[in-house]
């Protein structure tokens, strides 16, 4: 196509882009006007009337400029987020056909977003397209069109008043804000089902007593915290090797407590070792992990159960 921005073009040293030549730009992006053809200049120039061309719409710049950033930068950044160019063109292109297509054929929902596109746009609906043919094929007047009316549904998407589907959808549109839990309270203690074990308080019914540990139960098996202080409050008026296997196997086979949520020092150590750790540097992390976390037992024994998140601190520190 042989286009060219009047005002790019004028003055000394005229200014020319590649870009102009695709069939994907109708005006120039750096003065947000129109691209005349040779045809279009000459008949301005002798009708006497300013060259420049028409300045194009907010939503056709904005488009134009997405497809600047992907063919120039490699990537083009969308409302909900940054994309590759080619997740760009082809999300262009799939717009450009669907714009095309006849509503006959289409859901209720679907031909009420076309022509919802349609009537915001302005256009004769599919540019006035009316047997079916590739962008590719079409004349510039309904391609331009068909580029207007993409312009005017993703500025659409990305104010809300269209819900666009499928699965690039969600990158038109600014992600709306999710709630977050805010936290607790750090003055209260923790309400887990293990901190309401330790506290019998409160604890009136029989019923209270069994849906207490039928959470509990669940929360073992989920929350690697819980089943170590679990643990550590089943054993600690006998903490022997033999009591605490006991009672973690029981966890394990009647709870459903993955092994792996809590081991002790020892087998925390020998881990450690097969993974190719020094003994010594082990033994000097782990005493310093203990060290520095006495709050992590209940009379004193939860400092010898580790959880993965210790495992993994340890590794960090043994990384050094």
């Amino acid at each position: 196509m042989d286009r060219s921005c009047p005002l790019c073009t004028a003055g000394p040293e005229p200014q020319h882009s590649w870009v102009w030549t695709l069939p994907l730009i109708t005006g120039c992006t750096i003065h947000r006007r129109r691209l005349l053809t040779r045809a279009e200049l000459v008949t301005a120039e002798l009708g006497g009337n300013g060259v420049a061309g028409a300045p194009v719409t907010e939503p056709v710049a904005a488009l134009e400029n997405y497809t600047h950033q992907a063919l120039t930068a490699g990537a083009v950044r969308l409302a909900g987020r940054r994309v590759h160019a080619a997740v760009w063109f082809r999300l262009l292109r799939t717009l450009l056909d669907e714009l095309s297509l006849s509503t006959t054929g289409l859901s209720r929902a679907s031909a009420r977003t076309l022509n919802q596109v349609w009537q915001a746009a302005g256009l004769t609906p599919r540019a006035g397209i009316r047997i079916w043919a590739p962008y590719e094929h079409l004349s510039w007047p309904r391609q331009e069109n068909l580029l207007t009316a993409a312009a005017v549904a993703v500025d659409l998407a990305a104010q809300r008043r269209l819900r666009p589907r499928g699965t690039l959808a969600e990158v038109l549109a600014t992600p709306s804000a999710e709630p977050v839990y805010p936290g607790d309270d750090p003055r209260r203690a923790p309400d887990s089902p293990a901190a309401r074990i330790l506290d019998f308080r409160g604890l009136y019914r029989r019923t209270e007593y069994s849906e207490l540990f039928d959470e509990l139960a669940r929360t073992v098996r989920t929350d690697p915290d819980t089943a170590r202080r679990v643990l550590a409050f089943l054993v600690r008026t006998d903490p022997s090797p033999a009591n605490l296997d006991r009672e973690r196997d029981i966890l394990i086979r009647d709870t459903g407590m993955p092994p792996e949520f809590v081991r002790t020092r020892t087998e925390t150590e020998a881990l450690l070792i097969l993974h190719g750790y020094e003994p010594g540097e082990v033994a000097r992390a782990l005493a310093e992990l203990c060290a520095e976390s006495p709050s992590r037992g209940t009379d004193g024994q939860r400092t010898n159960l580790f959880v993965p998140d210790d495992l993994a601190r340890l590794r960090s520190r043994l990384d050094r």
